[in-house]
Formats: structure tokens, C-alpha cells, sequence
């Protein structure tokens, strides 16, 4: 398996551990129906640098990731801004734990509130993660 893959398969076992969003995916678009508080998540992009060691050639490699947490609730009060305050704390809580990667970082936290649905809030969480594999087996 890919890298990429495990380590995004592990990251979604670490927010399921954290028991307050009952839906966590791996994908870019939250579904239509879904039970909030919800969990999407995907990789933004990879940069690959090669770094010649002999005899095999390692490749350093930088992932960006995007944690997004969806909420429903209140357009009308101080609450949405308590709740996305608390989504974002347990994602970060969970990322810290999150085992087999040395270097994880989080880069950016943005807020936002749905224009079109008001009582929706998203809280996208920025990271990046660094990890090494050798050239030509991108697996760990």
C-alpha cells in the first residue's frame, strides 16, 4: 500500500478514536445526508525530494492534509463559535496522538460558516507531515 494511504488510513483511525464525531471519511465533499458533527478529510498535495544516499535513494516527502469538521447549529448566537473552538480541539488532541509519523505539524485553522446554510460551520484544520520511503517502494 502506498504511503499516502496508510498514513491517511491511520489518521482516520486516530479521529474515530476520539469519540465525538460519529462520521469520519476520507473524502472532499461531505455527503448530502449525514449525522453532524462529521469529519471529512483528503490529502491536498505532496512534494517528493530525493536525497542520494548510497546505495539507495531516499525520497523526503511533505503531505499536506486537510481535516475538515462539519457542525450544525445556531446561526443566531455565540454557540457556533464554542462549538467549532471545541471541534478543533479534539482533532488536534487526536493528531498529536496519532503514531508512526515523526513529523506533523499543523500549518493554518480556518473558521467558516456556510453563506447558502447559515446553521452549517465548518472548521478546516491545515497540516503538514513529512515521512522518508526509498525511491521506487512508496510504502512504509
Amino acid at each position: 500500500m502506498h504511503a499516502r494511504q496508510t498514513i491517511l488510513q491511520t489518521l482516520k483511525a486516530q479521529l474515530k478514536t476520539a469519540n465525538y464525531f460519529p462520521v469520519v471519511l476520507n473524502q472532499r465533499v461531505l455527503p448530502a445526508r449525514i449525522q453532524y458533527p462529521a469529519v471529512t478529510f483528503y490529502a491536498e498535495n505532496e512534494d517528493v525530494e530525493t536525497a542520494l544516499v548510497h546505495p539507495v535513494r531516499v525520497q523526503e516527502r511533505v503531505l499536506n492534509v486537510s481535516i475538515v469538521v462539519w457542525l450544525r447549529g445556531s446561526a443566531n448566537d455565540e454557540k457556533p463559535e464554542t462549538d467549532m473552538d471545541k471541534a478543533a480541539e479534539v482533532v488536534e488532541k487526536a493528531v498529536v496522538l496519532f503514531g508512526g509519523i515523526d513529523d506533523i505539524k499543523l500549518l493554518s485553522t480556518d473558521f467558516t460558516v456556510d453563506e447558502d446554510e447559515p446553521e452549517i460551520h465548518a472548521v478546516s484544520l491545515n497540516y503538514q507531515i513529512s515521512y522518508c520511503v526509498d525511491e521506487g517502494t512508496p510504502s512504509l
